[in-house]
């Protein structure tokens, strides 16, 4: 609030005392300007306060001055097994974005569970812990690198035991 707006609205109680004197000592009718004058004045601030939290919910205002992070484009790409277009895509977020944590954990996901690369998932947690600043950042990447590096590891035994052992000379249907 500027100075400007600030003494008008405290010459507006003013107005509006005057107002009474004049009323009580002359007639109503010279009271009106008064009134109105300062009821002009506090009409913007008060209009202000009691709209603006409906305002907000029409033009939420500039709290992303940022554009938002894509992550539309890896993920197609990820789907049409187009692995090192999306490992890249996620990169350039990364680069981008450099808190989003969501990239760095894309790029593990990519790693571990598509292109099957433990290494490139490794080097990608270490290059995503030294980048992150926030502790909860590299906490979830940690996180996340554990667990898919648990998946992974039970992977096999889990197909290991749908194997279902066929005696010799006898089908699947014969069960």
């Amino acid at each position: 609030m500027n100075g400007y707006r600030f003494r008008l609205l405290i010459l507006a109680p003013s107005l509006i005392v005057m107002g009474w004197y004049v009323a009580g000592n002359f007639f109503l009718l010279a009271a009106y300007p008064f009134w109105i004058v300062a009821g002009l004045i506090w009409a913007a601030p008060l209009a202000e306060l009691a709209f603006l939290p409906f305002g907000n919910l029409l033009r939420p205002g500039d709290r992303y001055s940022k554009k938002q992070p894509m992550y539309s484009r890896p993920e197609s790409l990820r789907r049409q097994n187009k692995l090192e277009e999306a490992f890249s895509a996620c990169q350039e977020i990364a680069r981008e974005y450099p808190k989003e944590v969501k990239p760095w954990v894309d790029m593990i996901r990519i790693a571990h569970l598509d292109m099957k690369n433990r290494a490139l998932a490794d080097a990608t947690l270490q290059q995503g812990l030294l980048k992150l600043k926030a502790a909860s950042a590299r906490e979830e990447l940690e996180r996340m690198h554990q667990e898919l590096t648990r998946m992974r590891q039970e992977a096999p035994r889990a197909e290991e035991r749908r194997v279902i052992q066929l005696k010799p000379g006898s089908t699947s249907d014969d069960s």
